[in-house]
């Protein structure tokens, strides 16, 4: 099995859980060689609770600072256009954890990965594992397996695998069909 990675997940949840209060109340924060080292971790359990027998991708959905680190140009999303009646994702904090850029460049660097510019990671995956599909039940491809903890990527036909977090259990990997 082939992992597409939720990028984006990883670099919001590794970073946040490097950045805490302790018992005293003091912030602390991590420093960047510890935060790499738990997502290189995060990647290999992932890879191993899947089986996997391919490398990973990971997906990444393109911003200024990930334009500028892949030298192109940044194209807005296309659903802040079509969001007319409230902002997109309006109802989110703005703020990123202190070494998301920091995980964005590591990732980059690392990994085989690929960024959705225009439009999010999430739609990406969703575009690769349904073309991947068809050529997996026709046994010519190995499958992939979408690796989020994004729920709605589980409409898309194929394996799907979500990590544990926090009190919510893993689940998968698991074949969806397109009913």
């Amino acid at each position: 099995m082939k992992p597409l990675i939720d990028a984006d997940i990883l670099r919001y949840e590794i970073g946040f859980s490097a950045q805490f209060n302790d018992e005293e109340g003091n912030e602390v924060l991590l420093d960047f060689d510890r935060c790499a080292e738990i997502l290189d971790e995060k990647i290999r359990i992932i890879c191993e609770e899947i089986d996997a027998t391919d490398e990973p991708t990971l997906y990444l959905t393109s911003d200024r600072h990930t334009a500028r680190m892949t030298s192109t140009e940044l194209i807005p999303n296309f659903r802040e256009k079509v969001a007319t009646i409230k902002p997109y994702k309006g109802n989110r904090k703005k703020n990123k954890p202190f070494h998301f850029v920091n995980l964005t460049a590591y990732i980059l660097s690392k990994y085989n990965y690929k960024v959705a510019n225009g439009f999010e990671a999430d739609d990406l995956m969703a575009i690769d594992q349904e073309e991947n599909t068809s050529h997996f039940l026709s046994r010519s491809r190995t499958p992939t397996v979408i690796c989020s903890r994004d729920k709605d990527l589980r409409m898309v036909p194929g394996y799907h695998y979500s990590w544990e977090c926090g009190k919510q259990a893993s689940i998968g990997p698991v074949f969806v069909d397109p009913l």
